[in-house]
């Protein structure tokens, strides 16, 4: 999960339906009537024993319901009950909760998520300058043949509009500042564009080769998708491939033979891209309110502390506040997350291979407010205009991108870093020092990319850094490919009810459709729920 630093705006509102019961009742007034004292005394003396014995009756209640194997939880807790508890509200979670409620299937369903919003790696941000510019410091954008994603906007009638970013990146390698890829290849990585077959290859020409079903067959004895390419291209095209893509993590320690499924995936995808008009959050807000019309009961700033089973053979969340039995157990928690929580389910799970075989990547995003759009008022061959990337991973800004919508007096909004990979460990290491030291980092390496230009300071930023895995890949060699981990992960416990939900645990991962994806596989698998439900 995020760890944002800055006040963002929540990309949802809810009130929580219920409170933490008082222990114990109103003070009571002593009895006028000297008579009635002894009666009185009588009176208090057996409440205090009944108090006595509903505090044992509750003791020996939450002791049954002790997890086999986990610790009891230190204090009292307020035990519920629900037929099917969802841990985690990203997007998955929260359409998961909404179809089992709505359905009829599950007459209780409960949500619990550790953070005060909801829509998990779906977060936004709006400076009130320029309320327009809705900020993805999450999810950015979906892709044209993203049926769920679509599906979901139009059932609540969720605007959005096409959002591809401009033509042409302008780019910077080795010192090279242009918007021309040749260009780029010729001067910053002339023993590449040397090469005798490759080096007049277009990028996407490159592309095709390197995943050709002749090359690629073979890509499985080569330690990482990494090594493969150095080899296929050489260090030097390796290095070049490398600095003309926004999302550089791909092309390191990747599985090459899962890498090449999720590519074949991705070129189904279309080349258009849509974003909801005030971010992919309003998706969230969207569905939020249909999971509270439904009866979902949500409870926020709740983590899970330990899931584990009963004596009965149900299961208990245990958060801070409440200890929770159910029938059913939905996991809507990335790897890294779910690792955080104890108790005997998560030691089932995190201890197969197939989880540790999903390879987390840690991504960092920036935003700031300026007073004026000043990268578009400098020098041509300089400047960027709206949704224009600039891609460079020198000072490891990564994606730099304007976004359109301007405030009154002419503020706009700058997304300054879009990092992971190298680059996102390298913010991961340096985020926490100060909010004024990453403010100033990020200032110089504007000034870096923006050759001669005077980059001002900043009216207000954000920065969030996904530092559990904004998105997830495969561990080199493991043995596992996409379609093995969706399988794995619709019962990842032999015939026990608990299944995991999300984008690590589908074949279409990285994008939020790949989270929805997960929970209608799911859906359909263990409740034959095959259609939608309003």
């Amino acid at each position: 999960m995020s760890r944002p630093l800055g006040a963002l705006v929540n990309n949802t509102e809810h009130d929580e339906d219920t409170k933490r019961p008082l222990l114990g009742g109103a003070r009571r007034a002593g009895s006028r009537l000297r008579c009635f004292a002894l009666g009185a005394v009588a009176l208090q003396a057996a409440l205090v024993i009944t108090t006595l014995i509903v505090v044992l009756l509750n003791y020996h209640k939450l002791q049954n319901l002790s997890l086999n194997g986990d610790s009891n939880p230190a204090g009292y807790k307020d035990p519920r009950r629900c037929s099917t508890v969802i841990v985690g509200g990203g997007i998955g979670g929260l359409y998961m909760a909404d179809q089992l409620a709505r359905s009829g299937k599950e007459p209780s369903v409960c949500l619990v998520e550790r953070e005060a919003w909801l829509g998990g790696r779906i977060l936004d941000k709006v400076f009130s300058q320029v309320p327009t510019a809705v900020a993805g410091m999450g999810a950015w954008r979906f892709n044209e043949n993203h049926a769920n994603v679509k599906a979901l906007a139009d059932r609540f009638s969720v605007p959005y509009e096409l959002w591809n970013f401009a033509a042409e990146n302008k780019m910077e390698a080795r010192g090279i500042f242009t918007n021309s890829t040749d260009y780029l290849r010729k001067m910053a990585f002339p023993v590449f564009a040397a090469h005798p077959m490759l080096g007049n290859m277009s990028d996407s020409d490159l592309w095709s080769y390197v995943t050709s079903p002749t090359l690629i067959q073979n890509a499985s004895v080569y330690p990482d998708f990494g090594s493969y390419l150095r080899d296929k291209l050489s260090p030097e095209g390796w290095q070049y491939l490398q600095s003309v893509r926004a999302y550089e993590g791909d092309l390191f320690e990747v599985d090459a033979d899962s890498y090449v499924e999720f590519s074949q995936l991705e070129d189904q995808d279309g080349p258009n891209q849509y974003r909801p008009l005030e971010g992919m959050s309003a998706l969230v807000r969207a569905l939020t309110a249909s999971c509270d019309s439904a009866g979902v009961r949500i409870y926020l700033n709740e983590p899970a502390r330990s899931i584990g089973r009963t004596e009965k053979h149900t299961f208990i969340v245990q958060t801070d506040m409440y200890y929770i039995e159910t029938d059913k157990l939905v996991i809507n928690l990335p790897p890294l997350a779910l690792a955080k929580v104890e108790g005997s389910i998560v030691e089932q799970i995190t201890q197969q291979l197939a989880y540790q075989s999903i390879l987390p990547e840690v991504a960092m995003k920036g935003v700031a407010l300026y007073a004026e759009a000043w990268w578009e008022k400098l020098p041509e061959g300089v400047a960027i205009v709206d949704l224009q990337r600039y891609v460079t991973h020198s000072e490891c800004l990564t994606t730099t991108l304007p976004y359109t919508g301007r405030g009154p007096n002419g503020e706009a909004v700058l997304h300054t870093i879009y990092a992971d990979g190298p680059c996102g460990t390298h913010w991961q290491r340096i985020v926490y020092e100060s909010k004024s030291s990453l403010d100033a980092a990020v200032k110089r390496q504007l000034s870096y990319i923006f050759p001669g230009a005077q980059v001002p300071d900043s009216m207000a930023s954000e920065y969030a850094l996904w530092d559990e895995g904004a998105w997830h890949f495969q561990k080199p060699l493991t043995g596992f490919n996409l379609t093995n981990i969706e399988d794995w992960a619709s019962q990842p416990i032999d015939n026990l009810p608990v299944y995991l939900v999300g984008e690590a645990y589908n074949r279409r991962r990285t994008w939020s459709e790949g989270a929805l994806r997960s929970a209608k596989d799911v859906l359909a698998r263990r409740w034959n729920i095959t259609s939608e439900y309003n």
